[in-house]
C-alpha cells in the first residue's frame, strides 16, 4: 500500500510503521479495515442482508470507505491546486527549453527497454 499511495498520490502513508498521524494514518486503518471486511464476506453468508439494512460490519465498511473516498479526494484538491499555482507561475515566467539528453527524457525509455 505504501508504494501504491506513493505512486498514485504521491504522498507517503507510512502504513508498515505507523509513524503518521493525522489524515494518512486514518486512511490507511481504514483501509486495512476494509480489506479485512470485505475478505470476510466470502465466509458471511448474510452479508448481503447486513449491506442491505446497512448493520454491523457492513456499516462499518460504508464507513472505512467514505473515510478514503475522502481523503483521495483531498489528495486531488490539493494536486489540482498545485498544477494550477505551477501553471500561473509558468504564464509568467516560462521554462527554458529541455534539454533532450537529460535523464527526466532518457529514464522512460530505459524502463520500455527493460520491460
Amino acid at each position: 500500500m505504501d508504494s501504491i499511495c506513493k505512486v498514485a498520490f504521491g504522498i507517503e502513508v507510512n502504513s508498515l510503521t505507523n509513524t503518521n498521524s493525522g489524515a494518512e494514518a486514518s486512511f490507511a486503518k481504514a483501509f486495512d479495515t476494509a480489506n479485512s471486511l470485505v475478505l470476510w464476506r466470502y465466509y458471511d453468508i448474510t452479508w448481503k442482508l447486513k449491506r442491505y439494512f446497512n448493520i454491523w460490519s457492513e456499516a462499518t465498511l460504508k464507513e472505512n470507505m467514505k473515510r478514503m473516498d475522502d481523503f483521495v479526494y483531498k489528495v486531488i484538491q490539493s494536486r489540482r491546486h498545485e498544477i494550477s499555482v505551477q501553471n500561473n507561475y509558468v504564464r509568467e515566467y516560462p521554462p527554458p527549453v529541455p534539454n533532450l539528453t537529460s535523464e527526466f527524457f532518457i529514464f522512460p525509455f530505459h524502463i520500455f527497454i527493460v520491460c
